[in-house]
This record gives C-alpha cells, sequence and structure tokens, in this order.
C-alpha cells in the first residue's frame, strides 16, 4: 500500500489551496518540505492567483517536531534542517502573488510559516 501524500493539492477558479495530510501534526520532516517545495514549484509556474495551504490535521498547522523532538539534536542537525525548510518558505515570501497559511491554532505556543504574505 502506498503513502498518502503529505500535501493534496486543489486548482479552482485562481485559488491552489494546498492542504497538509500528514497527521498526527503535519511534522516538517523531508516528505513534506519536498512536497511544500514542489507546490511552491506549482505555483510559481502556474497561473494561479493565490496560494491557501491550510491543515487537514484538527488543531495543529505544522511542527518542527520532526527534528526538534529527536533526543540528541546537535547543533548541525538544526542549522540542516533550517536550510532544507527555508528554501520554499523564502521562495513563498519573494512571490509576487499572495499566499495565505490558514492557521488553526488553540495552543498558546504555536508555530507558523513565516513565509507567508498573510496569516487568518
Amino acid at each position: 500500500m502506498s503513502q498518502p501524500p503529505a500535501i493534496t493539492v486543489e486548482n479552482r477558479a485562481g485559488v491552489l489551496h494546498a492542504v497538509m495530510r500528514d497527521p498526527p501534526q503535519n511534522a516538517l520532516g523531508e516528505a513534506l518540505i519536498e512536497t511544500l517545495a514542489a507546490v511552491v514549484d506549482e505555483f510559481e509556474r502556474g497561473e494561479a492567483k493565490v496560494l491557501v495551504l491550510s491543515s487537514a490535521q484538527p488543531e495543529f498547522f505544522a511542527t518542527g517536531a520532526a527534528v526538534l523532538g529527536e533526543p540528541g539534536v546537535s547543533f548541525e542537525q538544526l542549522a540542516d534542517y533550517r536550510d532544507r525548510i527555508r528554501p520554499p518558505l523564502e521562495r513563498l515570501s519573494a512571490c509576487r502573488r499572495p499566499s495565505i497559511a490558514a492557521i488553526e491554532c488553540i495552543m498558546s505556543r504555536c508555530e507558523s510559516l513565516c513565509g507567508c504574505s498573510w496569516l487568518r
């Protein structure tokens, strides 16, 4: 049985809607980072006017738990993780079309994607 996609994408009426579907909390691991980069590729070369990024997971948008939750993570490993996650986010930030992160979070401390031009 194959793994379900980490992100599903629908393009309708000029809106590219990408939904993160990596339970339980959309941990920003390799699969999600690579798929997010592919979504940004599609947005940059496509004709959608806006990108909406949301989560299928209740109460979680995304976490860095894929690396941060590992015991004994070194500074070098954290720097490598940062270097892998930043390019798609920086590309979103530099894009001339709007990107929206639809975030619902009930936690007192939650992470958010910094590359979005608008957060709900």
